[in-house]
């Protein structure tokens, strides 16, 4: 088995490949291809661990939020410090009512019953984040980072089994986050060395 497998990122779903990633690396390592087809690329995560082991790599899916999380992770030609003023100036944006916050965003004052998965002030942020990564004049490296930092913002702050717990994942009770607050430091797509 490889000693270590290169940091991936991607959200959390029952069809994650991150567990199965050394076993995958170390079969490849074995016939020693130059070229990968990830034919069924989700979130990215073996493409980019292919990727970061210096194979050329071809990633692919019907989803069109797999082509958003391969041109982050896979394509950006910027380094990190490049998309900062971005998420800073997302991360400032007011949160507003919008198609998010009316179908999915929830709490117990305004529920009228019906359990929702996500909190409303992550929902509100989210419609209003969405909203302006729209309006933005940005190329389509930005708008894929920008849009992968939202999703995995929201996968970070909204945990549906800690919701129903209405405690986070390390038992302390939720509070309100800076929606992008360390998307920064997560980002993989914005390469800090040449490639």
């Amino acid at each position: 088995m490889l000693s270590t497998i290169p940091r991936t990122e991607g959200i959390k779903y029952a069809g994650s490949k991150l567990k199965l990633l050394p076993h995958i690396l170390e079969l490849a390592a074995r016939v020693q291809p130059e070229t990968v087809f990830d034919g069924f690329s989700g979130t990215t995560r073996v493409a980019q661990a292919f990727a970061q082991c210096g194979y050329r790599v071809i990633a692919n899916d019907i989803a069109v939020w797999s082509k958003v999380f391969g041109e982050c992770y896979l394509l950006s030609p910027y380094p990190r410090e490049h998309y900062k003023d971005l998420i800073d100036h997302l991360n400032a944006i007011p949160g507003r009512h919008g198609w998010f916050t009316e179908h999915y965003g929830g709490d117990a004052a305004r529920s009228n019953g019906l359990k929702k998965p996500w909190q409303r002030h992550n929902t509100l942020k989210l419609d209003a984040i969405r909203e302006e990564i729209d309006q933005l004049s940005v190329n389509s490296h930005e708008k894929a980072v920008a849009l992968t930092s939202l999703i995995l913002a929201m996968d970070e702050v909204e945990d549906r089994a800690a919701e129903e717990l209405e405690v986070d994942v390390a038992g302390r009770a939720r509070e309100a986050r800076p929606m992008l607050e360390r998307v920064l430091a997560r980002l993989v797509g914005g390469h800090d060395d040449a490639r």
